[in-house]
């Protein structure tokens, strides 16, 4: 499993005991669920599945934003700011989701402060990750920017295969990778070669086998011991 960074299972428990009236939606890996500018009606809950949310540019690239995995609601500034959901969302793997009403979910979060904070919490890291994506990007550091991408991943969504828990496998596409980092999906590759001779990475058929610990010292970041990134 991955670091303990997500939802927690009794909070994540709670949401769903309160909202377990409600009929579940399944959506089929590849299907869009909200469209940018569109009225999201509700908010959504993630029970199984990843949910991808990406933006177009001027260019018409896509630029991939973030991975939602079970646990997290989205669109949250349409949810609780009333603001125009200005972002994609589609199902990266089949998803399913609850769809709760806006403003019922606005009171169960202030009728329950654990479930506010935990996702304060997750939020605030969130917030934190990008700030250093963003650092990365605009200082135009390839490899960094790759790293930075493969050490997230590894941390929300990788397995680890040793019990000194250092190496976590993570099975990701590179034209993902590429699309995350605004790379071109050759440089990924080629990056991702140079990582392996530096005994960063080990690429097998299996998935790409990450050090994490390289990674954090790499990168100067973490999320295990409260080392975030420096803006």
């Amino acid at each position: 499993m991955g670091f303990e960074i997500n939802m927690d299972q009794l909070v994540r428990d709670k949401v769903i005991e309160h909202f377990r009236h409600l009929p579940t939606v399944t959506y089929k890996a590849g299907e869009s669920i909200l469209h940018a500018d569109n009225d999201p009606k509700k908010v959504f809950f993630i029970l199984e599945g990843t949910v991808e949310s990406y933006d177009i540019d001027t260019s018409g690239k896509k630029i991939d934003l973030a991975t939602l995995k079970p646990g997290f609601f989205f669109p949250m500034t349409w949810t609780l700011n009333s603001m125009p959901n200005p972002f994609f969302y589609y199902a990266l793997t089949d998803v399913k989701v609850l769809q709760v009403n806006a403003d019922e979910f606005k009171q169960f979060l202030l009728d329950n402060p654990d479930v506010l904070f935990n996702y304060t919490s997750r939020l605030m890291l969130g917030h934190n990750e990008l700030k250093r994506k963003h650092f990365l990007t605009v200082s135009n550091q390839t490899t960094l920017s790759l790293a930075f991408e493969l050490l997230i991943e590894a941390y929300y969504f990788g397995q680890f295969i040793d019990d000194k828990k250092v190496l976590s496998r993570i099975h990701i596409k590179q034209q993902i990778l590429a699309d995350r980092s605004g790379l071109a999906r050759e440089t990924v590759s080629r990056t991702l070669h140079r990582m392996q001779d530096r005994g960063l990475v080990n690429i097998t058929k299996d998935g790409i086998i990450v050090n994490v610990p390289k990674f954090e010292e790499l990168l100067e970041f973490s999320l295990k011991d409260g080392t975030y990134p420096r803006p």
